[in-house]
């Protein structure tokens, strides 16, 4: 969900139908949400699915009943190397939801590990964002994570460990399969470059603590699945 202005109705129109709304980038839905009555979101014959655990918060917070219907990553079968025979090359994120200096950051990654080859991801074909990914050893993603953002899971899955920012989606082990120490807490630029130095010269030491969310990623097509038959109430022989 967007925002519900995005509705060709208008939102009293829901009373009359059954309708399933679908929360996706939840920061986007606010100022919305600020000029409708949330009653009409209220009815029982609307229903609330949400792509991620941040998303089903929000809803639940505003008493909306939620249920689960995320989404699951695609990425080309290309090839990639261990890590440990990749480029110390670390990717990042420099799409519109990063607030953050990343030139300043950049250079002070650069400062403490010259040898760092880093690729800014902005304004990039998909199959050149897949080859990066497919040859890095890292991915900082500093976005606000309004969703379950696709870029680390691709990254992911394509064997690359990563860090990403505290914030929305982000924050939520559900979205995100591992452990809090790479999720950077947007405050200590210092903390945020030793972490980064580290994984790009000691990758395999960091690797495994990302295996739950890759098995996680390699699993959500069936979960997706199971979670679209229970949100529109289907039995497993229905289509």
């Amino acid at each position: 969900m967007t925002g519900v202005q995005t509705c060709a109705l208008p939102i009293s129109f829901l009373r009359d139908l059954k309708t399933l709304l679908w929360w996706l980038s939840v920061d986007n839905t606010f100022s919305a949400l600020a000029r409708t009555n949330l009653n009409h979101l209220r009815s029982p014959r609307v229903i609330h699915a949400c792509q991620s655990a941040y998303a089903r918060d929000v809803a639940a917070a505003l008493g909306l009943n939620p249920c689960m219907l995320s989404d699951y990553t695609v990425t080309p079968d290309i090839a990639r190397e261990p890590l440990t025979l990749r480029a110390k090359k670390l990717c990042l994120n420099g799409g519109g939801k990063v607030i953050f200096d990343l030139g300043a950051i950049a250079a002070r990654i650069r400062d403490a590990a010259p040898e760092a080859d880093i690729v800014l991801i902005a304004d990039m074909p998909r199959d050149e964002v897949y080859g990066h990914f497919a040859s890095s050893r890292l991915f900082v993603d500093l976005g606000s994570f309004p969703g379950k953002d696709r870029m680390a899971r691709e990254a992911l899955s394509l064997g690359v460990n990563a860090v990403i920012a505290a914030a929305g989606a982000g924050r939520h082990a559900e979205d995100y399969r591992f452990p809090d120490d790479y999720r950077w807490r947007m405050a200590d630029i210092d903390e945020l470059v030793a972490l980064a130095v580290d994984m790009l010269r000691r990758p395999e030491d960091h690797s495994r603590k990302f295996d739950p969310a890759r098995v996680a990623i390699r699993n959500e097509k069936a979960v997706f699945e199971v979670e679209t038959r229970a949100a529109f109430g289907l039995s497993g022989g229905e289509t």
